[in-house]
């Protein structure tokens, strides 16, 4: 019997991370069945920061103006007037208007022999309608916003 040639074949290496060598020597060492492998995880950290991108600067003005304001302001006054008659009537007259005046009669009754009416007085009373002026001072107030515009300041540090 022959004797048989073993034939190996070449395989080419395999080009492995940083840090696997180590591991694969300790797995090829004689003896060894068991080896320790680290377990590597990464962790991801997100923040924010502020930053300045610039500023502004509000100032508000405030104007007085004094205005002066002139409407006429109506007023009515009521003249009450009394005016005796001192007559007798047949009957009660109605009251009656006499171009501003409204007249109202005030009846009496006299005992007498017979009874009879008599007008004892009337009630006067006119209306009278006049115009004033009012003047006053008013004052108003406007209101004016002036905005400036400020730069960052430099490095761009959060606020």
């Amino acid at each position: 019997m022959g004797r048989s040639k073993r034939t190996q074949r070449h395989t080419p290496a395999r080009q492995s991370p940083p840090g696997h060598d180590k591991r694969d020597e300790m797995l090829r060492r004689p003896g060894r069945t068991s080896a320790v492998v680290p377990v590597v995880a990464e962790q991801l950290k997100v923040g924010r920061e502020a930053v300045e991108t610039g500023r502004v600067r509000v100032t508000k003005l405030v104007r007085e103006d004094k205005t002066v304001v002139d409407e006429p302001v109506f007023t009515e006054e009521v003249v009450v007037e009394r005016v005796p008659v001192g007559r007798f009537v047949e009957t009660a007259p109605a009251p009656r208007q006499e171009g501003d005046t409204t007249v109202y009669p005030v009846l009496e009754e006299v005992l007498v022999v017979e009874r009879r009416l008599r007008l004892k007085e009337e009630v006067r009373i006119t209306k009278r309608k006049s115009e004033t002026r009012d003047r006053q001072t008013v004052t108003l107030r406007s209101e004016d916003v002036k905005i400036d515009r400020i730069p960052p300041r430099s490095g761009g540090a959060g606020t």
